[in-house]
Formats: C-alpha cells, sequence, structure tokens
C-alpha cells in the first residue's frame, strides 16, 4: 500500500520533434490524442487508513489551496471509490488529473466558472506503469470521474503523415478552446530498451502556442548573438503558477517570490531556446 507520493512524480514530456533517440520511434505504434487540459497537476491516492494522499507536480504534499480546490470540485467521493475499486482487484492506483479553478487557467487558455477536475492518468503504484487511454476512460466511467476527452486514435508509417495529423489536432484543440494535445502510446516493443527507454509508455505534447522546430527554418544572427524568438506567454504564467503552488501565501511577498519566478521563468526560456524573458515582474504582479 502507498503512504507516500514522494517517489511518484508525474514525468515532464517533450514535443514529437524533441524525442530521443528520434521522432521516427512513434512510427508504426498506435497513439492516442487526447485534449491537454489547462489547470495545476494534481496526483491523488489513498493510505492503508483511507488518508487522502494528494501532491502536486513538484511537491510531495500539495499546497492547502489545491488541495482545497480538489475538495471544491466535488469529485472525491468518486476519486476515492475509483481507488478503492481497483483494491478489490489488487491494484493501488495513482490517479493524475488536472484541477481547474474558478477565473482564467494559468496559461490563459481556459476561462471556469466552477471547479472542476478531470483525469488524464492512472499509474499502478507496484510497477511505475500507465494504464492505457481506454483502461483509464473504463475506470473513471465506471466510477462517475470527468476524464480528458479523447480526441482520435491513429496510427502512421512517415515523419510527413504524424506531423500534418499532429497539425489537424492543433486546429481540433483551436475550436474546442483548449491549450494543446497529448499523445500517447503504450505499444512498445523490448528494443526501446536498447535505446535506454525502460517506461511502458511514450508520451508528447504540442501546445498552439509554441514554435515548432520544424518550422524554424532559418534565425537571423547580429554578431555572434542569435535572435531567439520570445518564450510563449502561456509558459510564463505556468512557471509563475508552479512557483504560487509551492509557496503558498509567501507568493505575495516579492522578496521571496520573485528570484524563484526568475529562475523558473529562465530555465522554461532555457528549455525551449527561447529568449530570456525582460519584463518577468509584470507577469508577477498579473498573477497576484
Amino acid at each position: 500500500m502507498i503512504e507516500s507520493l514522494k517517489d511518484y512524480n508525474y514525468p515532464h514530456f517533450s514535443y514529437i520533434k524533441n524525442l530521443r533517440p528520434r521522432p521516427e520511434i512513434l512510427l508504426g505504434r498506435e497513439m492516442y490524442w487526447t485534449e491537454k487540459r489547462d489547470g495545476s497537476c494534481l496526483g491523488i491516492s489513498l493510505t492503508t487508513d483511507d488518508e487522502w494522499l494528494i501532491r502536486s507536480r513538484k511537491r510531495e504534499i500539495a499546497a492547502d489551496n489545491l488541495k482545497a480546490a480538489f475538495f471544491a470540485s466535488e469529485q472525491d467521493s468518486y476519486v476515492k471509490e475509483l481507488i478503492l475499486h481497483g483494491r478489490e482487484f489488487g491494484s493501488d492506483y495513482i490517479v493524475f488529473g488536472e484541477i481547474m479553478t474558478p477565473g482564467k487557467s494559468p496559461a490563459r487558455f481556459e476561462t471556469h466558472e466552477d471547479y472542476e477536475f478531470a483525469v488524464f492518468d492512472i499509474m499502478q503504484a507496484s510497477t511505475g506503469d500507465f494504464l492505457t487511454y481506454p483502461a483509464v476512460y473504463q475506470r473513471c466511467y465506471q466510477s462517475g470521474v470527468p476524464v480528458v476527452e479523447l480526441y482520435s486514435k491513429s496510427q502512421h508509417f512517415s515523419m510527413e503523415n504524424l506531423m500534418d495529423f499532429r497539425d489537424k489536432m492543433l486546429e481540433r484543440c483551436k475550436d474546442m478552446g483548449r491549450e494543446g494535445v497529448v499523445a500517447k502510446t503504450w505499444d512498445l516493443v523490448d528494443n526501446l530498451k536498447a535505446v535506454g527507454h525502460n517506461e511502458n509508455y511514450i508520451y508528447v505534447k504540442e501546445k498552439l502556442d509554441s514554435i515548432q522546430p520544424d518550422l524554424v527554418t532559418d534565425r537571423d544572427i547580429v554578431g555572434t548573438r542569435p535572435i531567439l524568438p520570445p518564450l510563449p506567454e502561456s509558459e510564463i504564467y505556468t512557471a509563475i503558477v508552479s512557483i504560487k503552488e509551492d509557496l503558498g501565501e509567501d507568493f505575495s511577498n516579492p522578496k521571496i517570490a520573485m528570484p524563484l519566478i526568475v529562475k523558473a521563468v529562465n530555465t522554461e526560456s532555457e528549455k525551449h531556446c527561447c529568449e530570456h524573458v525582460k519584463n518577468i515582474f509584470k507577469y508577477y504582479q498579473e498573477s497576484l
């Protein structure tokens, strides 16, 4: 049984073009494309005494405001039913979902009137493996828990066809008012272990406001310094929200919050090969 979520953080994953060793590892695999909701990631389970375990993306124990938001969504009894039902069949689940709060979402893609919670993954704690989307959907349906919408299922045998389909999925996101799409496959073979891939899944994300590597065909140079693209605002807001979740009430103190925010935003700039953000304090003020 699980007594702590310290070692069960949800994985970070990249865009298709950034996959290692090459994005071609997706070819021939059955892929499930789901909406990417714009909220805060929670991992949820129960102890042996059926006490709640709730973590955020960066913290073993989620901030009080995130836990309160989950209970305000009124999905706690349904999530508990899902976890306890799994135990009846020998499975100890960690439910990963997105909590959305009233107002503008972290990356500004959605607006909510009420608290909402939607499951996007379920992990089998004993193995660290994720359930497939059909299995996640089945368990959520049986327990009455909302689950992210499936946009499509596909299989591709050329990168050109895959990227064309990616573009169609992003158009669907735009129509539905979502920040992006997540593509998942669990149809893996043993030869992936030869390149250091030991998980039972490959996940990728694509976002509406992110510059795709295949679209950057030229870059202007001034002297010896490349002119990099700006960091998408959704990445700035998401980085700031993660600090807000970590600090709680201390977030309102700029002497405490700003150094952490600058570091987090600069990390995102470097990760996405974008220019450092110059007026981060403006975004901090908006988040207040």
